[in-house]
């Protein structure tokens, strides 16, 4: 619809293990469709409750410093990458 992205699936790079650090990246595409300019102002991931019960929480939220303008037909990819140490 107007002022909507379209999305793919999530897509997940291999966990990595290095030394004490374990690494793991997730991304989604989206994509403009819409007929018009859309300016991203945030993102955010959500998951399932712990139990997988389809209670949703907010995992991470960020603000897009400025925004990113994607015109309709283009898409953007947002990419997290995640690191833990021991």
């Amino acid at each position: 619809g107007a002022g909507q992205l379209s999305y793919a699936d999530t897509d997940t790079d291999p966990i990595t293990v290095a030394s004490l650090t374990t690494t793991m990246s997730y991304k989604r595409v989206y994509t403009n469709n819409s007929g018009v300019s859309i300016t991203i102002n945030e993102t955010g991931a959500i998951y399932l409750g712990f139990d997988g019960s389809a209670d949703l929480f907010m995992g991470m939220r960020d603000i897009v410093s400025g925004g990113r303008v994607v015109c309709n037909t283009q898409s953007v990819e947002v990419k997290y990458t995640l690191s833990v140490t021991a």
